[in-house]
């Protein structure tokens, strides 16, 4: 989930549908097109709004590793957006502060949460995308 590392998992489906084409869960570098795109289809995914000095995002991230290996979010789409840089989206969203996961559904926010570095309360909001 870090910034630096960008993507973990993005396979040839780079300039494919986000949620469609990559067939398994994913942390998708921010782009906005592909961010407008998922939210114009029917499913779910999480933005994730990181920075790499923020100590709460490290713990996020290996959570997050460790959800996305599990077979129940293995078609979980996470956009990894850089909280320093996304300032378009931080407004679009009305994210304040870094370490924010946001949550949609077919098209619109059903969930978020800020700061989260428990296990059961992070898989929790991402069921919620299903």
């Amino acid at each position: 989930m870090k910034i630096g590392n960008a993507v973990r998992r993005l396979s040839a489906a780079a300039g494919l549908s986000v949620l469609s084409a990559l067939g398994s869960a994913a942390e998708v570098v921010y782009e906005e097109a592909r961010f407008n795109a998922a939210l114009a289809q029917r499913g779910g995914f999480v933005v994730a709004l990181v920075t790499d000095w923020c100590t709460t995002c490290s713990r996020q991230e290996l959570i997050v590793a460790a959800l996305l290996e599990e077979p129940r979010f293995r078609d979980l789409t996470v956009f990894i957006a850089d909280f320093d840089r996304e300032f378009d989206l931080r407004q679009r969203l009305r994210v304040v502060t870094q370490g924010t996961f946001v949550v949609f559904k077919d098209g619109k926010e059903v969930a978020r949460s800020t700061g989260q570095t428990q296990k059961k309360a992070i898989e929790d909001l991402f069921a919620k995308a299903f």
